[in-house]
Order: C-alpha cells, then sequence, then structure tokens
C-alpha cells in the first residue's frame, strides 16, 4: 500500500465515522422536531391571547398560564437533555472501538511500508474510556449539558415577555421563539459531535502512545478536498506533531491523525501553507473572505499565523482561525459582546470576517440571547479608538487601518456601529448628550 493509499484508508476511516456521527444526530433532531411540534402551538396561542388582552411585560409575567408553559418548556428541554446525553456517550462509546480498531490498521499499513517488524499493542477499551475525563459523570461536558435546559428556557422566557414589552405581534414572538429552539439543538448537536470526533482521535492518540516504540508522532490530516476546509485546519494540515500533543480541533472538526512511523516519511506529500500559497487570487479569496484576504494580500500578516488556540473548558485548547482585529495587532471587541462577535466571525469560532460578517453575527447573538454587540462608547475606558464597521462600508478595511494607524490611533473593530467614528487624541465628542475630551 503507498503513502497516498494510507490517506485514503484515513480517509475512508472518517467517512464511516461521520455516517456514525450522522445517525446519532439525526436521531436527536427527530426527538427536538417532535418536542418543538408540541409546544410551538401552545406558544402561538399564548402570543396571541397577550395582544388580544393587551397584556403588558408584567401582567403576562404573572399569568398562571405563561408561567406553566415555561415550566413545560423547561421540562420538555430537560427530557431532551437526558436524551441527549444517552446519544452523546454512546456515541463516544462507539467511536473508542473504532479507534482502537482503526488506529491498529493504519498503523500497520505504515510499518509495512517502511518495512519494520513490530508488534501492535491493544490497549483495553475500558482503560481508554477512562482516560477520556471528558466523559466522565463530573465532566465539565455533561455538567454544561445538563445547564442546556435551564438555560435555553430562561432565554424563551426572557425573548417571550421582552417581545410583549417591544410591542411585537405574536409572529415575531413565534419567529424568535423558534429561533432559540434552533440554537438549543444546534448547542446539542455541537455537543454530541464534537465529543464523539474527540473520543475517536485521543483513541488514536493513545494507541499510538502504547506503540511508541514504533510511532514517534502523527500528522496532521485536514478535509482538503472539501470546499468548506477551514482556514485553521488547511494551516495546520501535513505538520508533524508527538504523541504528547493532541489534534485540537475547533468544535465539529473532522481532521484526523495519521501515524508518524518511525523509518516511514511524511505521507502528506504537501502541506496546508504549500496548497494556500498554490492557489489563485479568487480561491485564496473564496476561502479567506474579503477582508481577511485584502488583509493579507496588503501584508498585514502572514498565512501561517491563522490558527490560533483558545482555551475550552471541555477540551483544552481548540484551534481555530485568529479573528482579524488579533491577525492586525488591533484593539479587540469589548468583554460583553457576543460570543460570535468575540470570536469574529459567524461561520468558524474565531474564523475570517467574511460570508456573513462580524455584523451579522452581533446581531443574531444580541437579537437571540440578550447580548449586546459593544458597549456604548461613553463606557469605554480608552482614552481614543477607532471604530471600524465592517460590512457596506464605502472604506475598505485595510484603507481604515491604514488610517488608524498613520493617526496614530488605537483599533476598535465594531460590529454594530451605524458609522464610522474615529475620534482622535483631545478631538471633543458628543454621546447620548455627554460631552468627552479625548
Amino acid at each position: 500500500m503507498s503513502q497516498s493509499e494510507l490517506i485514503m484508508l484515513a480517509e475512508q476511516f472518517a467517512a464511516v465515522a461521520a455516517k456514525r456521527d450522522a445517525a446519532a444526530l439525526s436521531r436527536i433532531v427527530k426527538s427536538y422536531g417532535s418536542m418543538y411540534k408540541r409546544l410551538i402551538a401552545q406558544v402561538e396561542d399564548l402570543a396571541n391571547v397577550a395582544e388580544a388582552d393587551e397584556l403588558s411585560r408584567g401582567q403576562l409575567a404573572r399569568l398562571s398560564r405563561y408561567n406553566a408553559l415555561i415550566g413545560q418548556i423547561e421540562s420538555e428541554l430537560s427530557d431532551i437533555s437526558s436524551f441527549t446525553k444517552t446519544e452523546l456517550t454512546g456515541n463516544a462509546e462507539a467511536a473508542v472501538t473504532k479507534a482502537l480498531a482503526d488506529s491498529r490498521a493504519l498503523v500497520n499499513v505504515a510499518v509495512r511500508q517502511a518495512g519494520v517488524t513490530a508488534a501492535f499493542n491493544t490497549l483495553p477499551r475500558g482503560a481508554v474510556m477512562q482516560l477520556l475525563g471528558f466523559l466522565q459523570p463530573n465532566s465539565p461536558l455533561l455538567k454544561r449539558l445538563k445547564e442546556l435546559a435551564p438555560y435555553h428556557s430562561q432565554a424563551i422566557a426572557d425573548l417571550f415577555l421582552d417581545g410583549i414589552g417591544l410591542g411585537w405581534n405574536p409572529r415575531k414572538i413565534a419567529a424568535a421563539i423558534r429561533k432559540q429552539f434552533g440554537m438549543a439543538l444546534v448547542d446539542a448537536l455541537r455537543m454530541t459531535r464534537t465529543a464523539g470526533l474527540y473520543a475517536y482521535r485521543e483513541t488514536n492518540r493513545a494507541s499510538y502512545i502504547a506503540n511508541a516504540d514504533v510511532v514517534e508522532g502523527w500528522y496532521w490530516l485536514a478535509a482538503i478536498n472539501n470546499p468548506n476546509v477551514c482556514p485553521s485546519c488547511l494551516r495546520m494540515h501535513g505538520t508533524f506533531h508527538p504523541n504528547t500533543e493532541r489534534l485540537n480541533d475547533h468544535h465539529n472538526g473532522r481532521c484526523t491523525m495519521l501515524p508518524a512511523v518511525k523509518g516511514f516519511g511524511n505521507p502528506i506529500k504537501q502541506t496546508g501553507v504549500e496548497i494556500f500559497n498554490s492557489m489563485s487570487d479568487a480561491e485564496q479569496r473564496a476561502l479567506l473572505g474579503r477582508d481577511y484576504h485584502a488583509a493579507l494580500k496588503d501584508g498585514l500578516y502572514s498565512f501561517e499565523d491563522i490558527s490560533r488556540e483558545v482555551d475550552n473548558d471541555v477540551y483544552g485548547p481548540m484551534r481555530s482561525v485568529a479573528p482579524l482585529w488579533q491577525l492586525l495587532g488591533a484593539e479587540p471587541p469589548p468583554r460583553d459582546a457576543s460570543p460570535r462577535d468575540r470570536g469574529g466571525r459567524g461561520r468558524w469560532p474565531g474564523g475570517p470576517a467574511g460570508r456573513g460578517g462580524l455584523r451579522a453575527a452581533a446581531a443574531r447573538g444580541a437579537a437571540a440571547l440578550g447580548f449586546r454587540a459593544r458597549p456604548p462608547l461613553s463606557e469605554q475606558r480608552e482614552p481614543y479608538v477607532t471604530q471600524i464597521v465592517l460590512s457596506k462600508d464605502e472604506l475598505s478595511l485595510i484603507m481604515r487601518y491604514r488610517q488608524a494607524k498613520a493617526q496614530g490611533l488605537r483599533l476598535f473593530i465594531d460590529a454594530d456601529a451605524g458609522e464610522l467614528q474615529v475620534l482622535g487624541k483631545r478631538e471633543k465628542f458628543s454621546i447620548d448628550k455627554r460631552d468627552f475630551t479625548t
């Protein structure tokens, strides 16, 4: 079997894993769908009653029918969380079993190619399960899963009350609550898929450690033929890592590990950086998005710097695309911005601003979760800032960045402001009828 065939074998294993995940996720989606159908009609009926009776926010909050509905929603979401836990742990356990067999097959192929004779040490499945701390009963992952029901039921309750207080019609209230139900489903699917992927990769790594006399590490294999490949994953493609390092892909990330067998060279003949450099200008732009691509072409950052690690309380450091403000050495968004706004992209956590951008992501987060996309400028403690709107602006990001840098101003990427505001040193300005001097 050739080196390219080794990669094909790993990709076949990944495809099988994807089908296994899809089956588990399909069952969760079906369960959520049944719950949603039971509840959404009651939500719409209550919204119609609130409008017809012209109930205030306070009156609705005291209504027994409203409180009974919110209680039912939390109970239903709790049942779904329990079902999700069963699917999540079952899917992860199946991933461990499959990874034990797959890692053996991959190593045996590489060993034969290297002309090495070695016995493969197979780990007991139970021992591997004990090593996977994120699947233990008191792990942060399962604690977070348990918190989904109260979190999303409270968010739905707040949306209902806020909608009434803002004078929304029943259709708009139902649409907002429908979106919140969808976010609860997205959380459950992301947790289940990521747990299975991490269990599979960590079992592979444990097998490599158990055979360290032959396997000295692993190579990062990204899905480079996927048109939606993440720039961070492409950057890591083909890189070597010792067995002490995890493949710390982002949530839902499907990168895999190839065993680095002693005497057997890197089966990946072209690294992700080399692939990116061989792309046409249009292909690079499609991958990165408009603003990332423009900044790269202007020499403001290197593609080699596009992947960064972010701490996660469940999985530890996870890789994702660095936000553009970080690559440009600019000021970060405010701490109370929405999670997607802080990351920098809607598509990948912390990824490029194209295909929707910060502004849309911040708007979605603010509307659905109650986060503000940014604090009022009067609350910012910096002596001077530059605010930048990332979409629907006549000036390009690069030009604005240059202007701010030339004027000695700090750069602030704003996802929610309605216009570009550049505040120079000692420049007087007014916000909300209050005077300030920078």
